[in-house]
C-alpha cells in the first residue's frame, strides 16, 4: 500500500441523474397531469390560480389559454374564476380530501368549499365561483374528475394538461427578436384580442445579446442570452414547477434514482 502524499481528497460531491429516455420520455411527457395530483399541490399551499393556471386547459367547460401557433385567448370567466378561487384558498375556505375507490382502487379528490358564515367579500367570491361552475348551492363538497363537461351539479370537470402542452404554453412567454421572426425561425408572439381580460404571463423570459448580472437562470441561442430575472418570483416558482412535472405524471414504473459520487481522490 503507498501511503505517498501523491493522494488528494475534495468534500465536494457530485449528483448523477439518469434522464428519462425512449417510450417513457414521451409517455411521461404527453400523459395529462391527475387531477388528485395537481390538486395535491394546492392543498400544500401553493397558489391555485397559478397551478390552475399552468396546468388547466378547462374547468367545466370554462377554457383556460392555448398556445402554440393555433393559440387562442382564455374565456373572460377564466381569469376571473381563478381570482375568486385565490381568495377563497387565502381566507381557508377551500379544502381538499382525497378518497380510494372501493371497485378501481385509484384515488379520487374532494373538493371542500367551507359552508361555514364568512364575511360579505369571502361569501361573494364562493357564490361566484358555485355560479361560474354550475355547482348545486347547498352542497360543500364536490367530486374533481378528468373531463371537459360534468354531466352533474356536484361535479367539478378539470381537463388538465401535459408537459409538452406546458412546455408549449410557457414558449409563448419569451421574448422573440424581431430578426427570427422575419427569418420564420419562429412564431411571433401571441397577442391578445383586443378588449380580452388578459391572464398574467406565467413565465417572464427575457432575450438580450448581454446577460445582465442579476439572472435566476439563463441560456444563449443564436448570439441571444434568454434569462429570468432573479428578482421575478412568480417566474422562478414556475419554473421550479417544471422540475415537478414530470413526477406528477408519473405512473407507478420504477425510475432509476440520482446517484450521488462523492470524490475520495
Amino acid at each position: 500500500m503507498n501511503l505517498g502524499s501523491t493522494g488528494s481528497f475534495t468534500d465536494r460531491p457530485t449528483i448523477t441523474y439518469t434522464p428519462l429516455t425512449g417510450a417513457h420520455f414521451l409517455q411521461v411527457m404527453m400523459t395529462p397531469i391527475p387531477p388528485p395530483a395537481l390538486f395535491r399541490l394546492i392543498e400544500e399551499g401553493w397558489p391555485a390560480d397559478m397551478l390552475l393556471q399552468i396546468g388547466v386547459q378547462s374547468i367545466n367547460g370554462i377554457l383556460n389559454r392555448k398556445g402554440g401557433a393555433r393559440g387562442r385567448a382564455a374565456d373572460s370567466d377564466f381569469g376571473v374564476l381563478l381570482a375568486a378561487l385565490e381568495r377563497l384558498q387565502a381566507s381557508g375556505v377551500l379544502g381538499l380530501r382525497v378518497e380510494l375507490s372501493k371497485d378501481t382502487k385509484q384515488e379520487g379528490t374532494i373538493l371542500v368549499i367551507s359552508q361555514t358564515a364568512l364575511p360579505a367579500e369571502v361569501e361573494a367570491d364562493r357564490l361566484l365561483v358555485r355560479k361560474l361552475l354550475g355547482l348545486r348551492p347547498e352542497l360543500k363538497e364536490f367530486k374533481v374528475v378528468y373531463g371537459t363537461l360534468a354531466e352533474k351539479d356536484d361535479v367539478i370537470a378539470v381537463q388538465t394538461r401535459s408537459g409538452f402542452q406546458i412546455m408549449n404554453l410557457l414558449g409563448t412567454n419569451v421574448e422573440v427578436p424581431s430578426e427570427h421572426i422575419a427569418e420564420q425561425r419562429t412564431y411571433p408572439p401571441f397577442q391578445e384580442p383586443e378588449g380580452a381580460q388578459a391572464l398574467p404571463p406565467l413565465i417572464r423570459i427575457h432575450a438580450e445579446k448581454s446577460l445582465p448580472s442579476d439572472v435566476f437562470a439563463a441560456v444563449k441561442y443564436r448570439d441571444y442570452w434568454y434569462w429570468i430575472d432573479d428578482r421575478d418570483f412568480r417566474s422562478k416558482a414556475i419554473f421550479t414547477f417544471l422540475m415537478i412535472i414530470m413526477t406528477l405524471a408519473e405512473n407507478d414504473e420504477k425510475v432509476q434514482p440520482p446517484i450521488v459520487t462523492i470524490q475520495g481522490n
